[in-house]
């Protein structure tokens, strides 16, 4: 049961007394709004904050099913992720932050790609290598059915990963996951709601160490709180 005065009494504090963007003002109204309708929801693929699917910002050990594609929007960056054959996932990211020209989108324009190595179904875990922009990285995944679903993940890196990165998601219910990982510079908390079987809305903290250094809440809300929503579909063809 959600306290709908508490809830309007918070909004209207971010909005007037924290000097909140404009763009962030919408995004509490919204997630109150997916919460009253998230009881329809189920779980589907998602993509991670860099582009790959995954937790939040680092690759998960699975790839996309053949002609699956994915539509990301997280803060700024919007990605766009195919899957081929069930085993391999082709992407593609940019940033629509102070864009004014063709030619910035295409300054932050990068590529990315998985290649799935083992099935969890056939072979006990979940095994990718991937190459993400000047990053390339090795990742496993497991899930434990009979702990509620709860999947660890585990992975080495170069460039922002730092050769190290991990992270686990449990579910709370049906269609809500949490999820806490490390990225190899530092923590991530945060959860994923299935609004619909196309639909993902992520909600998280992104970079905690460097959140406790910020002095004001502003600051955490326009820098560390991340927004986000995933949609799948089949492609026909």
């Amino acid at each position: 049961c959600l306290k709908f005065g508490a809830w309007r009494r918070w909004l209207a504090h971010l909005v007037r007394d924290q000097g909140v963007t404009r763009s962030n003002r919408v995004a509490p109204i919204f997630l109150t709004f997916l919460f009253i309708f998230s009881c329809y929801a189920d779980d589907n693929s998602a993509g991670s904050y860099n582009g790959p699917t995954g937790l939040m910002n680092i690759p998960s050990g699975n790839v996309l099913e053949g002609n699956e594609q994915t539509v990301s929007l997280h803060r700024y960056q919007i990605k766009y992720t195919y899957g081929i054959l069930s085993l391999l996932e082709i992407g593609a990211k940019t940033s629509l932050e102070n864009i004014s020209t063709l030619d910035s989108i295409t300054k932050y324009f990068n590529f990315n790609a998985k290649i799935q190595i083992l099935k969890e179904e056939q072979l006990f875990i979940n095994l990718s290598a991937g190459i993400e922009s000047s990053n390339v990285y090795c990742t496993i995944d497991k899930c434990f059915k009979e702990l509620n679903n709860t999947t660890v993940y585990l992975g080495s890196g170069t460039s922002r990963f730092n050769y190290f990165f991990v992270g686990f998601s449990t579910y709370i219910d049906s269609f809500l996951r949490i999820m806490l990982e490390y990225d190899g510079q530092d923590f991530n908390i945060g959860g994923r709601l299935a609004l619909s079987n196309h639909i993902n809305f992520d909600l998280y903290f992104l970079g905690i160490k460097k959140m406790f250094n910020l002095p004001y809440l502003n600051d955490i809300i326009n820098n560390n709180i991340i927004f986000g929503l995933s949609y799948s579909e089949y492609l026909n063809i």
